[in-house]
């Protein structure tokens, strides 16, 4: 089973919950014209992220719209 379509209906912070309520393994892709992000879930946890970008840090971050830990705060 897979799940296609666009983030108009829900964010991906809530489909990140659903993903993980359901303790889900694959690959989340998003595209947007040239650029693509991937993030790979295992029992409903983010195990990594990929991105065709090279100047990203984490793809994660720029798909979730969210700041980065700064190095000394990485675990």
């Amino acid at each position: 089973m897979g799940i296609h379509g666009t983030l108009n209906t829900m964010s991906v912070s809530d489909l990140l919950q659903f993903l993980a309520a359901g303790r889900k393994t694959g690959t989340l892709k998003f595209g947007r014209g040239g650029n693509s992000k991937e993030i790979f879930l295992e029992n409903g946890l983010i195990v990594g992220s990929n991105s065709n970008d090279p100047r990203e840090y984490r793809a994660f971050w720029s798909i979730a719209d969210l700041e980065p830990l700064s190095r000394s705060r990485v675990l």
